[in-house]
């Protein structure tokens, strides 16, 4: 590989120093793809704040050994988004560049004016489709976790838990201030 150190998301890391830990189908696929070469450095991370630095050992199938495991120091303050449920695909552009940008959680949220409605199996495929997605930007953007993304509740909920001394922003398009 030329250049930067490729990142690759995995359920569970490998323990620190395994010399035989098979990487998923899709991990694999990806290094064939980009010309990967045994000896080859990567970053594995499980989106919860850990990453562990490895070494290709084998392409066909794709297995690596693992370095050190290290765990991301919790950046404050945590960002929480709460976003109303816009129709057609917006949501999904939504949830990328919110990762891109940092925010931890995204609550998404039912208002008077939502047309959308997530209701059974068609909502359970599409709230996988959103963590995939998450799951993508957080490795595009390089960071260590995965926003959390909370299924569609009113507006009240999301904002009631919120802490009492969390400085809260609300961003309307016909405010003035």
């Amino acid at each position: 590989m030329s250049g930067e150190v490729r990142r690759f998301f995995v359920a569970n890391l490998p323990e620190t120093g395994a010399t035989d830990f098979s990487l998923p189908e899709a991990v694999g696929r990806h290094l064939r793809v980009l010309r990967s070469k045994v000896g080859d450095e990567i970053v594995l991370f499980d989106g919860s704040g850990r990453e562990s630095v490895a070494t290709l050992t084998a392409i066909e199938p794709a297995t690596c050994a693992a370095g050190e495991t290290t765990v991301a120091q919790p950046q404050l303050p945590a960002i929480h988004l709460i976003q109303a449920l816009p129709k057609g695909k917006k949501l999904e552009s939504i949830v990328r560049m919110a990762t891109e940008v940092g925010v931890d959680a995204i609550h998404l949220a039912i208002t008077d004016r939502t047309v959308s409605r997530p209701d059974g199996p068609r909502g359970e495929g599409r709230a996988r489709r959103l963590e995939r997605i998450a799951t993508e930007a957080t490795r595009q953007a390089r960071r260590r976790t995965v926003p959390q993304i909370h299924p569609p509740v009113s507006l009240a909920e999301p904002a009631a838990r919120a802490p009492q001394s969390a400085p809260r922003l609300i961003f309307w398009e016909e405010s003035t201030k």
